[in-house]
């Protein structure tokens, strides 16, 4: 195996692991809520239907706000999955940008990091390897996961043509500044170092500064 196949291949396993935990965790609320509407059908009398009523209220919308999660968490991993179907492919970059931001949310939680994505753009689609670019994405978030305080910002927002394009991931802290170190924490890191080779194989130009990193997606084959 190559270390780029490898890099893909860690990639499919980390999002797959953190998204089968948080649909385990829905699956877990949905059967906790269940369980309490029993009890309350169990010891309520049925001839108080407003008693009734106003005690299954919140679990029910508990379990309508987990079917949507979970159903919203299942369809951005279908998306993932199916992004190895073909070796390039016309890609989505909007859509790609955010179905990575949903996947990676647990996994920057458990740095303290919440993600964000900002921004309607017009439409910008890429002809690429769709694994490579997700790849790149991911290990410019994991960068910056690694680099920054706990309660951190990480907000990914997309500018782009049909000759050039930029992914901007941009941290930001609600009590502190943005450490002038970051730069050199990001790149003494082993992260950084994965982002430049997965980078490399589709001629993705990664840059940081002192408020994140700038992912140059420098495609000739562009279209919009």
């Amino acid at each position: 195996m190559s270390e780029q196949d490898f890099l893909k291949t860690q990639l499919f396993g980390k999002l797959t692991a953190s998204a089968t935990h948080e649909f385990q965790n829905v699956l877990a609320i949905i059967k906790e809520s269940a369980g309490l509407m029993e009890d309350v059908l169990t010891l309520t009398p049925m001839e108080n239907a407003e008693l009734l009523e106003q005690r299954l209220g919140m679990p029910l919308a508990t379990i309508k706000k987990q079917v949507a999660r979970g159903v919203a968490l299942v369809s951005c991993l279908n998306g993932f999955a199916h992004s190895t179907d073909y070796a390039r492919q016309k890609v989505d970059v909007e859509g790609l940008v955010k179905r990575l931001v949903s996947l990676s949310r647990r996994l920057a939680a458990n740095t303290g990091v919440e993600l964000a994505f900002e921004g309607e753009q017009p439409t910008l689609y890429l002809n690429t390897d769709a694994v490579q670019l997700q790849a790149c994405l991911y290990y410019a978030l994991e960068s910056l996961f690694m680099a920054l305080p706990a309660r951190s910002l990480i907000t990914l927002t997309l500018q782009g043509t049909s000759s050039l394009s930029a992914v901007t991931l941009s941290a930001s802290h609600p009590d502190q500044p943005i450490s002038h170190d970051l730069p050199q924490v990001i790149c003494q890191g082993k992260s950084w170092e994965a982002l430049q080779k997965a980078g490399q194989a589709i001629q993705i130009r990664p840059e940081v500064n002192e408020t994140g990193v700038v992912l140059f997606l420098e495609h000739g084959d562009s279209v919009t």
